[in-house]
C-alpha cells in the first residue's frame, strides 16, 4: 500500500511468494498497463495500482483486524466490570453485618 513501485521480485520475496503466484495474482489485484502484462521482466521496477475491489477487500480485512481487537478489549472491561461488582457485593454484604 505504501510503496507503489516495486519489482516483481521484490514483490515476491517480501511476501515469501513465488513468481509464479504472484503472475496468477496480479491480474485480480492490480489494474495493469500492457506493458505489465506483456513486455515486464521480473527484475524491473513498475508502478502498481490496485484495483477497486482489492482495495476495499484490503479496508474490510483491516476493519476486521479493528473488529477483533476491539471485541477482546471489550472482554477484558467487562471481566473488569464483574470482579468491580463482585468486590461491591462483598463490601456492601460486610457492612450490612457488622
Amino acid at each position: 500500500m505504501e510503496n507503489k513501485n516495486y519489482s516483481v521480485d521484490k514483490a515476491c520475496s517480501d511476501l515469501g511468494i513465488t513468481a509464479r503466484e504472484f503472475h496468477f495474482a496480479k491480474a485480480t489485484l492490480f489494474t495493469m498497463t500492457p506493458y505489465q502484462t506483456d513486455e515486464l521482466t521480473s527484475s524491473q521496477p513498475t508502478d502498481w495500482c490496485l484495483t477497486n475491489e482489492a482495495f476495499f477487500n484490503y479496508l474490510q480485512y483491516k476493519e476486521f483486524e479493528h473488529s477483533l481487537a476491539n471485541s477482546k478489549k471489550s472482554n477484558w472491561f467487562a471481566i473488569l466490570a464483574l470482579l468491580i461488582s463482585i468486590v461491591s457485593l462483598g463490601v456492601t454484604s460486610f457492612g450490612i453485618f457488622v
